[in-house]
C-alpha cells in the first residue's frame, strides 16, 4: 500500500485551544493503528499454516516442500525475529518427512531425527539436516535408481488394496 499525503487536506477544530490544526501525518498513523493488525498476531497466523504444509501439497517433491518451509521460516523471522526457533524448524522438517510414502527415506529420516534429538550428532546444523534431507531424496530419486518412485507406487498400491478390501468386506 502507497500512502501519499498532504498535510492541508486533512484539518480539524481543536476546542480546547479554538485552533484550525493541520497534520496529514498523525492522521495516516491513527488510520494504520487501526486499520493494520498486531505484527505478533500475523505471525502466529502463519505459524500455524506453516504447520500445515505438507509434501503432500508438493505431490512428495522434497525440494520444493523444503524450499516453501524455508522460505515461510525466512518470513517469520524477519517479521518477528526469534519467534521461530531454529530447533522448532528441525523438529516440522522430520515431522513433514514422517508423512512421506517413501519407507526407505522415511525410516532414514526417522534415524536423523533420534540421533538429533538424542544430541549425538556433532554440530549437526539445520542446513546440516535439511542438505542431508534433499540428498537422500535426490539419490533416490536418481536416474537407474528410482527407489522413491518404486516405493511409493508399492505404498500407492496397497492402500489401494488395502480400500479394495474394505469395499468388498462391506
Amino acid at each position: 500500500m502507497i500512502l501519499k499525503v498532504h498535510e492541508k487536506e486533512f484539518e480539524w477544530f481543536n476546542e480546547e485551544t479554538g485552533k484550525t490544526m493541520v497534520d496529514g501525518l498523525t492522521i495516516a498513523q491513527i488510520i494504520f493503528a487501526k486499520a493494520r493488525p498486531n505484527v505478533k498476531v500475523n505471525v502466529f497466523a502463519q505459524l500455524d499454516r506453516m504447520k500445515k504444509i505438507a509434501p503432500s501439497d508438493f505431490n512428495y517433491d522434497m525440494v520444493r516442500w523444503l524450499a516453501e518451509m524455508e522460505a515461510t521460516r525466512v518470513d517469520i523471522e524477519l517479521k518477528l525475529k526469534g519467534v521461530y526457533h531454529e530447533d522448532q524448524f528441525i523438529l516440522d522438517v522430520f515431522a513433514g518427512c514422517e508423512q512421506v510414502k517413501c519407507k526407505t527415506f522415511k525410516d532414514e529420516m526417522t534415524r536423523m531425527k533420534n540421533r538429533w534429538l538424542l544430541n549425538n550428532p556433532d554440530n549437526w546444523s539445520c542446513s546440516y539436516i535439511t542438505t542431508t534431507m534433499l540428498m537422500h531424496y535426490t539419490n533416490m530419486n536418481a536416474p537407474g535408481v528410482d527407489t522413491w518412485a518404486k516405493e511409493s507406487a508399492e505404498t500407492n498400491q496397497i492402500i489401494a488394496l488395502t480400500t479394495r478390501i474394505q469395499e468388498l468386506e462391506k
